[in-house]
């Protein structure tokens, strides 16, 4: 088990033992392109994706591990319909009342054919991340429109953009690893 995922372990672990399940509740996520931000589900089974894991550590408000799955399905034949998605969970150790982890916590996502960018949303989970102290199980679900296409190099891609509550520095990028390419 590499660092990261034992770090995140922990932090999960932690979180379990210091207090009581918090129900998981639907994102209200700010749209883009028709973006979508809920609990995992809906449209289709994801076979295809790749996972990106990280700790977020910034005291004394920040102990938080993320992880995001980019994934790319498809429905129907040739062409057929193609879905970028992002399901993203996270494990916080704790939560200080009235104080935010993050000024911004945001899914940028691209439905990518041989690498051009055929479609790019940016769901919000800022007030969730900052509300719930894990995610609980239920992943936050972002997904754009169907994109109707021929077969052949269909991908997903995306990155995270952050800001740490207070700390002054603005914005910062978390690339994340992208789907594999499916016909």
């Amino acid at each position: 088990m590499d660092r990261t995922k034992k770090i995140l372990v922990a932090i999960a672990v932690a979180a379990m033992a210091g207090s009581a399940t918090t129900p998981a509740v639907a994102g209200e996520g700010q749209n883009a392109r028709a973006a979508e931000v809920t609990p995992a589900g809906g449209r289709g089974k994801c076979d295809h994706y790749n996972s990106s894991s990280r700790p977020f550590r910034r005291a004394p408000n920040v102990a938080v591990g993320v992880s995001v799955n980019v994934c790319i399905s498809k429905t129907g034949g040739n062409p057929g319909t193609y879905y970028a998605t992002t399901r993203t969970n996270w494990y916080g150790g704790f939560l200080i009342p009235g104080v935010k982890r993050f000024d911004e916590f945001s899914v940028h996502l691209r439905l990518e054919k041989n690498n051009g960018n055929k479609q790019t949303i940016v769901c919000d989970l800022t007030r969730d991340i900052n509300t719930h102290k894990w995610s609980n199980g239920t992943a936050r679900k972002c997904m754009q429109d169907g994109y109707v296409g021929s077969a052949g190099g269909w991908s997903s891609d995306g990155y995270v953009v952050y800001d740490y509550d207070g700390d002054g520095k603005g914005d910062r990028k978390w690339q994340l690893k992208g789907s594999p390419a499916i016909n």
